[in-house]
């Protein structure tokens, strides 16, 4: 039945592909890549960044797409096929020393992952090798074997045999325009939470503009392991993802009855996106808020 669903799964997504079989404990899972070289599109990689290698030795992987920056003490890749829609994410200090790091657990400080039609894994035995780090870009490969995140044994071989990558700072941040007024956090906290009424765990995001204890702050709240896309904003008391404002010159909360947020990126340890909406106030007779141009760039872990 599972193979029957992945191969029917497979069939609508892919006009032309390469097919072939990993056998993953028993159960066959099913990918398929181009040997085509990397797309130019919307310039998303040029002559100054690349990732090629291949997928059990035999097909091609190549990025047509990607995305790359630092936070925090980190470096984050984030590198996709838009073919198949596969992505290969690196995360790793931003003072890695050159050389090649073995890589033996999901929790190393040297993480890659890639994952397909939903399905994620990490490299759970193998390399990463810097060979050079200086003005924003940093050069490497990686290989070894990559298991499902939730577990046992190795799911694919894959060899990225090069890669160029060049990340630019991005500071952390959370703004908005409220009521045609320019808002902009300057203190974060972040926390999650098990959300009982959803059976998941909420993550929770607040800005405020200073380190007071009563003070100006925006709460934003989405399931921790969110996708990227649009949702829609309503109904605060029972929605999983939520958008509050709390005044304290008026020592009011607002939550929003009505709006959306995108969700651009999220990593496991980042997350970015933007949000708008009006926002009403709990007491009786209040003015709603309008609230527009929400952008956000969290590290939450």
């Amino acid at each position: 039945m599972i193979m029957m669903h992945l191969i029917n799964n497979y069939n609508r997504r892919m006009k032309k592909p390469l097919l072939y079989l990993i056998l993953f404990t028993g159960i066959s899972f099913i990918y398929s890549c181009k040997k085509d070289g990397p797309l130019n599109n919307n310039n998303s990689v040029n002559n100054n960044q690349s990732m090629s290698g291949s997928i059990n030795g035999k097909d091609a992987w190549a990025a047509d797409s990607i995305y790359s920056f630092s936070n925090s003490g980190l470096i984050v890749i984030i590198c996709k096929n838009k073919s198949d829609g596969s992505q290969i994410m690196i995360q790793i200090p931003s003072n890695i020393s050159l050389g090649s790091h073995i890589i033996t657990s999901q929790n190393s400080p040297y993480q890659v992952y890639f994952s397909v039609y939903g399905l994620n894994s990490y490299l759970s035995y193998g390399n990463l090798t810097i060979n050079s780090d200086s003005n924003n870009t940093i050069t490497g490969s990686i290989s070894g074997s990559f298991s499902l995140v939730n577990g046992n044994t190795s799911l694919l071989n894959l060899t990225i045999e090069a890669f160029r990558i060049n990340y630019q700072p991005i500071a952390t941040r959370l703004s908005a325009v409220i009521n045609d007024t320019n808002w902009n956090a300057s203190n974060f906290k972040t926390y999650t939470r098990v959300n009982a009424a959803f059976g998941d765990s909420g993550l929770f995001i607040n800005g405020s503009r200073s380190n007071s204890t009563n003070n100006d702050s925006i709460i934003l709240t989405v399931p921790l392991a969110i996708q990227t896309g649009t949702y829609e904003l309503s109904n605060p008391h029972s929605s999983q993802y939520l958008v509050s404002y709390f005044k304290p010159s008026s020592n009011t909360d607002y939550f929003i009855t009505t709006g959306k947020m995108t969700v651009t990126m999220n990593t496991g340890t980042f997350i970015s996106g933007n949000f708008q909406g009006t926002l009403t106030p709990d007491v009786p007779n209040g003015a709603a808020v309008q609230l527009a141009n929400g952008n956000f760039f969290i590290r939450y872990r």
